[in-house]
């Protein structure tokens, strides 16, 4: 027995080693060998024989070889796939051009349930025979959020479906060439059905949550494009300022409405101005809303910014946008605003201040801070200003934070079913929530 495991040891440090550094890793074996023999263990047999050496070290790859094909004989043909098992394929193969529709359906939802990260497909036989399964329209839909989730070259053959006009989903090929971000001929023919008011109502919203998938295309026409035809479903009805109102409710929020906004907030010019205004009003998106003014260097963003600030209504949530446009402006009119506005407004709660505290802090504005006794005449409210000033507080940057581990690729470690699971069930239910809720999640 102990000649067995000495063995082992001598081979497992040898497994990742080539010829010559084998002969090394030998040497140093032999000798700490030769050490506990001469001590401790003097009946130990010592191998020196590197053919010999080779000799088990093959054995021991073969043998954990056989384990590994005995565990994938354990595991569903999908799984296998997953897993790099290449002996497979064929199989794969003849499911995919063969197999019933409920032995391909399941095929392809296990594939999109049990895929990793990092799981790509290399066989382009196999991709392409997955492609092919949007042909079969019992399992189309399947094989459609199968292909795009796995990212799968589908751009062409997506196309090919969109312009079938016989084709029951054209709105969800839509979604998913807009993930690619590349079919200016799919926008096309979305600006001219929306123009001519032949949208049906029922792709609508897909056809809105496709477009948000434009706009993240790295192609400028392509972007533009899909922004003018956002603003163009805005003139027309698609998106109306009711449903837009909707975001500042708990629930039923409309979720086509979100897509909208988000969209033009990140990415729309000077055009998109109503909509910024009309954020405003409703007081959602409101940081996002003032990066866009400064992105696009508005000339309402000083005004903008200080009716926000006047109003005791959206004073609060408008906090996180002023230290950005405070920085990007240098204007002294922003501090001085926002000290009398709190004055005014009559809050001079601890969570007040210590919320205009952080946000001197992060506009490099603490000299204003500190001289507000000059700007301000009510005592209760001076007293309560050197209170931070004199304790400073713990800033807690959400949106830093949430940047950080996006840019880690933290968040790519939860499974879908992970995230739903959070979202349903977290505790914190604020503009953070998710963000806080899966720091808290164990």
């Amino acid at each position: 027995m102990k000649y067995i495991l000495i063995t082992t040891t001598i081979i497992l440090s040898l497994l990742s080693c080539n010829e010559e550094e084998t002969k090394i890793n030998v040497v140093q074996v032999i000798e700490e060998v030769e050490t506990v023999k001469s001590i401790e263990n003097p009946n130990i047999e010592i191998i020196t024989d590197l053919e010999v050496i080779n000799e088990l070290k093959a054995d021991l790859i073969k043998e954990r070889k056989k384990r590994e094909q005995l565990h994938l004989a354990t595991l569903s043909i999908s799984e296998r796939f997953i897993a790099g098992d290449s002996l497979i394929s064929d199989s794969i193969l003849n499911l995919l051009n063969n197999g019933n529709h409920s032995e391909r359906s399941n095929f392809l939802h296990e594939l999109l349930l049990n895929k990793t990260p990092k799981f790509k497909i290399i066989n382009n036989e196999i991709e392409q025979a997955i492609i092919n399964q949007i042909n079969d329209t019992v399992i189309e839909r399947q094989a459609m959020k199968t292909i795009g989730a796995l990212n799968l070259n589908y751009n062409n053959a997506f196309q090919k479906k969109f312009n079938d006009s016989n084709n029951s989903y054209p709105e969800k090929y839509f979604y998913w060439l807009g993930r690619k971000g590349k079919s200016i001929d799919a926008l096309n023919s979305i600006s001219s059905k929306i123009k001519k008011g032949k949208l049906p109502k029922n792709q609508q919203d897909d056809i809105i949550f496709g477009l948000e998938q434009f706009s993240h295309s790295r192609n400028k026409e392509i972007k533009q494009k899909t922004l003018s035809i956002l603003l163009l479903a805005y003139k027309n009805k698609i998106i109306t300022a009711k449903e837009i109102s909707t975001l500042k409710q708990e629930d039923n929020r409309s979720e086509k409405a979100k897509s909208f906004v988000k969209s033009i907030i990140r990415n729309g010019d000077n055009k998109s101005k109503s909509i910024i205004s009309l954020c405003l009003k409703n007081n959602i998106y409101i940081k996002e809303s003032f990066q866009n003014l400064i992105r696009n260097n508005s000339e309402k963003l000083k005004p903008m910014l200080l009716k926000q600030l006047g109003s005791k209504r959206s004073i609060v949530q408008s906090l996180p946008a002023v230290p950005p446009v405070y920085k990007f402006l240098k204007d002294s009119t922003i501090p001085i605003k926002l000290l009398k506005s709190i004055e005014k407004q009559g809050d001079y709660s601890t969570q007040k201040l210590e919320q205009i505290y952080v946000t001197f802090k992060k506009m490099g504005a603490l000299n204003w801070y500190k001289k507000a006794d000059r700007i301000v005449k009510n005592k209760k409210l001076i007293d309560g200003l050197k209170k931070f000033k004199e304790q400073p507080v713990i800033i807690v940057d959400y949106d830093e934070m949430a940047s950080n581990i996006f840019h880690l690729g933290l968040t790519d470690s939860l499974p879908p079913n992970t995230i739903e699971e959070i979202k349903t069930n977290g505790i914190y239910a604020d503009e953070n929530s998710l963000l806080k809720n899966i720091l808290s999640y164990s």
